[in-house]
């Protein structure tokens, strides 16, 4: 270190930690929760008080603890396509499924298919030319099935399935995904089973796009600043964190911050008047959902699994 001249400050040290007894009386009473935006699709909410642990926690049952319904097994039948049997396994096991995994268990391995643990689908598609079609037609007026998408996947019921889903039968949660592309004559007849699984043992059974969390920015304007120079700290933020309220700048948008570091950057100047933190406690989580669940049910059930695993931990 006295060879290469390095200089630390003292908050550029680390400290050692210190564990302070954990009380749930003042934990319920200081945490926070907040939805900051919501649709079907995606949520954005922040959870402040509370620590990394807990917040990683939800962040990783999220996407890999809550279960789905998913393809995955596939029997091929006849497949004259140019893709690969496995490779068209695999794309349809990617195929988001609208089903209700509360009523179905997860099959054992020695176990067999039936209607409580599985789901059957079929898939018939030929491209065969049309009658009457042209030569300088475009080629899906000339021939069937060109393009073969996710809404060819038909539901088979067995058992009591027809009844118990007759309000929201079992399908693809998008009909349009494209599936194969075929030529004349070329041909797939498949048979598809969907299994009860989470994210942890595939990724195709996790119900979320995207599940992250970051810092709430803590941006502290120190000194003074003329009208010039209040004008150029609002202009080189490219995410509008800065605005001017009657003739003074101030932080009017902290979430937006990414920390790109515009605002601190030695050649813009503002280096000694802007402080740029993290607050540690405070947490904002953006959910996106594949389609399964509504994105506020993942939060909910993702709180019932962690709660779930504490009580667990706690009887042990």
């Amino acid at each position: 270190m006295d060879q290469h001249k390095l200089q630390f400050k003292e908050d550029q040290i680390m400290k050692p930690f210190k564990q302070e007894r954990f009380n749930i009386k003042q934990f319920q009473r200081d945490l926070e929760i907040n939805i900051l935006s919501k649709t079907d699709e995606k949520i954005v909410f922040e959870i402040i008080n509370i620590d990394a642990p807990i917040a990683n926690s939800l962040r990783r049952i999220m996407i890999a603890e809550i279960p789905t319904m998913a393809i995955h097994k596939v029997q091929v039948i006849q497949n004259t396509s140019v893709i690969p049997d496995e490779v068209l396994a695999h794309r349809l096991g990617l195929i988001p499924i609208i089903a209700d995994p509360l009523q179905f268990v997860e099959k054992d391995d020695q176990e067999e298919y039936n209607e409580l643990n599985s789901i059957d689908f079929t898939l018939y598609a030929k491209c065969e030319k049309k009658p009457n079609s042209k030569q300088d037609d475009p080629i899906e007026q000339q021939y069937t099935n060109t393009t073969v998408h996710s809404s060819s996947l038909i539901w088979q019921p067995k058992g009591q399935q027809a009844k118990l889903f007759a309000a929201n039968p079992i399908r693809p949660v998008h009909s349009n995904i494209i599936i194969a592309k075929l030529r004349e004559n070329q041909e797939l007849n498949l048979r598809l089973i969907c299994e009860k699984g989470v994210g942890k043992r595939h990724a195709k059974w996790s119900p979320v796009c995207t599940a992250f969390y970051k810092l709430m920015p803590s941006i502290t304007i120190k000194n003074q600043l003329d009208a010039q120079r209040q004008e150029k700290l609002a202009s080189i933020c490219p995410m509008k964190v800065f605005g001017i309220k009657g003739n003074q700048i101030k932080v009017v948008n902290p979430r937006n911050c990414t920390t790109c570091r515009e605002c601190v950057r030695e050649a813009n100047g503002f280096e000694k008047d802007v402080e740029l933190n993290k607050i540690d406690n405070h947490f904002i989580f953006s959910i996106e959902s594949v389609g399964q669940y509504e994105a506020k049910d993942i939060m909910l059930q993702a709180i019932d699994v962690f709660r779930s695993k504490v009580q667990l931990y706690i009887k042990e």
